[in-house]
């Protein structure tokens, strides 16, 4: 009964595998989360650099020519160009004010602006400085915040899914290679007395190897060979003793 107890509390102490699966996932999981902020954040600043380049690529590209379409009157083409402003990423609403005034616009007005680019409107003509008013561009990094939370659940799922597998693995080796044989171990050291020297301690898994629990194991053996060869001779001399004993008897 007591062999037995003893049997199942190193079952349910045995848990060695899964006390390390827990510990792999919870350090792969800090890891991971630490790498992916890493990574989102220095994607979050390419993407909001890449948003400014475009804003300056606007400004250089449309300012004289929006300029010169503000300059006569050509509405229908300043709402081409501001609706191509408006094909650039991130761009949701482009307007044109002169003096608090809106002269030309496009896009959606409610949408939610993260970001206002604006640049002066002028024209030159004999030598002088006409100021037409300022261009507005409104950014929306709804996009960007799309693409980063994708990214995020991809990397972290992925991320995980690698960790859990070599965990898994990892467990089974555990399992195969240490646990098991620790719990053979156990299973021996239970029915072990002095008495029953003559059960070796073996893994029976037929597998030549020379590893550390395989020296533990192989000096176990010693030892019970030893205490073997202890208790033999002591019964050798336990008999010796008895006979001439007897033989003394008979003398007297």
């Amino acid at each position: 009964m007591a062999q037995t107890e003893k049997e199942n509390g190193f079952e349910q102490d045995s848990h060695v595998g899964v006390r390390l699966l827990s510990y792999l996932l919870t350090f792969s999981f800090v890891i991971s989360l630490a790498a992916s902020s890493f990574v989102i954040y220095s994607d979050y600043q390419r993407g909001v650099s890449q948003f400014q380049k475009n804003l300056d690529q606007i400004h250089t590209s449309y300012q004289q020519s929006v300029s010169y379409s503000l300059w006569n009157f050509d509405n229908r083409q300043l709402e081409s160009q501001l609706h191509g402003i408006l094909n650039f990423p991130g761009v949701v609403y482009v307007y044109i004010e002169n003096r608090d005034k809106l002269i030309q616009s496009a896009g959606d007005i409610y949408a939610q602006a993260d970001q206002t680019y604006s640049f002066e409107l002028t024209h030159e003509s004999s030598a002088q400085h006409y100021p037409l008013g300022q261009l507005f561009i409104n950014v929306n990094y709804t996009g960007l915040y799309d693409d980063l939370k994708y990214k995020a659940v991809t990397i972290i799922f992925t991320q995980f899914l690698k960790t859990f597998s070599v965990s898994i693995f990892i467990l089974f080796l555990v399992r195969i290679l240490i646990t098991r044989r620790l719990a053979t171990m156990a299973s021996w050291a239970n029915t072990f007395n002095l008495k029953n020297l003559d059960n070796p301690l073996n893994f029976n898994d037929n597998r030549h190897r020379n590893d550390e629990l395989d020296l533990v194991a192989n000096a176990i053996n010693g030892m019970r060979k030893t205490l073997k060869s202890d208790a033999e001779e002591r019964e050798n001399a336990r008999i010796q003793l008895l006979e001439t004993k007897e033989q003394l008897t008979v003398a007297i």
